[in-house]
């Protein structure tokens, strides 16, 4: 299997076992300056699809959004609601609105072998969600 590929299979379980409609794992890009799409992702609902399409076109520089947050301080974040958020935070707020997403779960996997990124992971639920019952779910 390539890693696109796993990356695919892991959130493929994570959305199945957790309730979550929407996977994404982006990767950084070749010059390492951003997080890309990698291509794998999962989509539950219309909504969820409708997400993936808006999003296919954002990089996510070091500590810009989520997950190039989550990139830089290599820290795992749970929020309850990010429908909530103004787009300095969230920089795809509008379509989380638009499309009913709230909860959110992003986890940067880090390579045992070089320290380094590999990707980060990000987790989407339709419902907001309490932050104490998402922390007691494992770690990928």
């Amino acid at each position: 299997m390539s890693f696109i590929q796993d990356l695919q299979a892991v959130l493929e379980v994570a959305c199945d076992m957790f309730g979550y409609i929407h996977g994404e794992a982006m990767v950084p890009c070749e010059d390492g300056s951003s997080l890309v799409q990698s291509g794998a992702s999962v989509c539950k609902t219309v909504g969820a699809s409708d997400f993936k399409v808006a999003s296919a076109s954002f990089c996510m520089p070091p500590n810009v959004c989520i997950p190039g947050r989550v990139w830089r301080t290599r820290t795992p974040e749970w929020h309850k609601d990010v429908s909530a958020f103004s787009p300095a935070v969230f920089l795809r707020v509008e379509i989380a609105r638009l499309v009913g997403i709230k909860g959110c779960a992003c986890i940067p996997l880090i390579s045992l072998e070089s320290n380094k990124v590999l990707a980060v992971v990000t987790l989407f639920a339709a419902h907001a969600t309490k932050v104490s019952d998402i922390q007691k779910q494992p770690l990928l």
